[in-house]
């Protein structure tokens, strides 16, 4: 069952709760911008000023994807735009039995890690 393996911390998205829980929490959102400073430190060559100037300012970008607000991004956006659309279009397909919003839920073997589904459907 999915409580076995995820705690619900909040009941929606984009709320008060929904932002103070996700701090802390490694989500898509966190690895994404982890995976990308990563990349980019890749590209630079090992005694490189840009490998040196990402390594200054690495402390603060970390600090900021682990706590900062995420702001959102064009896709984001698009996707807050249509999301009751598509959750609509969703619950009525003859395949979904049911279908509820969820907000952010944490792994119960990672606590560091999290999850916001637009949705959860029993299908």
């Amino acid at each position: 069952a999915l409580s076995a393996s995820v705690r619900f911390l909040t009941a929606g998205q984009r709320c008060w709760d929904w932002f103070a829980m996700r701090r802390g929490h490694v989500t898509a959102s966190v690895a994404s911008r982890f995976a990308a400073l990563a990349n980019m430190m890749l590209r630079c060559s090992a005694d490189s000023v840009a490998l040196r100037q990402l390594m200054d300012t690495a402390p603060h970008r970390l600090v900021d994807a682990w706590h900062g607000s995420f702001r959102g991004n064009p896709f984001t956006q698009a996707g807050n735009r249509n999301e009751p659309i598509v959750f609509s279009w969703v619950a009525r397909s003859e395949f979904v039995l049911s279908l509820f919003e969820a907000g952010l839920a944490e792994s119960r073997r990672h606590c560091w890690m999290a999850t916001s589904p637009d949705g959860i459907g029993n299908v």
